[in-house]
């Protein structure tokens, strides 16, 4: 019987130094994070929404809010008089620094990270170009959204350049492939956002022409 009891206090105990090392692991992360929203030009009023439901409102850009860690992203939609109302993305990433979980907390420790959302991770910053509803000239147009694919294609070549570097340093199969699944998604967004600059040039209209002619 007493054998019985010192296994039960021994489990008992364990559990809370579990629990409590657990708990660490996680406030060191956090639940919760800041991001910033910034708009060219600046002066927008930003709305960010998970799942159809808003979370958070950045009023005047650039600004900040905190938002819960979460693997759903996050859509953001700008609106500025004068200009197109703008959408964007913030995505959410694994964090690495979650694997120490498994040093400090275990597989509890990583489990609760899971369910909370604190292992993953928003970008922390979001810059959004706002589209004139008008142009003074096709020229100015043409030259506004040319320049739109010039940085749409440097940041995706950034990105993917960074994911390759990962991928020849990754050490074993199932990294090599979700590195492979990023470059493949980076190429499928950037096509999607080319597109969608079209888009905008066709709807962005020229001062004194119809714009459906141009």
């Amino acid at each position: 019987m007493q054998r019985t009891i010192k296994r039960l206090m021994t489990a008992a105990a364990g559990l809370c130094l579990a629990i409590s090392m657990t708990a660490c692991a996680t406030v060191t992360k956090g639940t919760s994070q800041q991001v910033t929203i910034n708009t060219k030009p600046a002066g927008a009023e930003c709305s960010l929404a998970r799942e159809g439901t808003v979370i958070a409102v950045v009023n005047p850009t650039p600004g900040s809010a905190m938002v819960e860690k979460d693997k759903d992203p996050i859509k953001v939609t700008c609106k500025k008089k004068g200009f197109l109302d703008a959408t964007d993305f913030l995505t959410s990433d694994f964090q690495a620094m979650t694997l120490g979980n498994i040093l400090i907390g275990g597989v509890i420790g990583v489990g609760i990270d899971a369910m909370s959302g604190a292992m993953n991770q928003y970008k922390p910053l979001l810059s959004i170009d706002l589209v004139p509803v008008e142009f003074t000239s096709d020229v100015a147009r043409n030259s506004f959204f040319d320049n739109m694919k010039e940085e749409c294609n440097a940041k995706f070549d950034a990105d993917i350049a960074r994911y390759k570097s990962q991928y020849d340093s990754a050490d074993d199969e199932s990294a090599r492939q979700a590195c492979r699944q990023r470059i493949k998604q980076a190429e499928s967004s950037r096509q999607a956002q080319l597109a969608k600059i079209e888009v905008q040039r066709t709807l962005a209209a020229v001062k004194g022409t119809d714009t459906a002619a141009n």
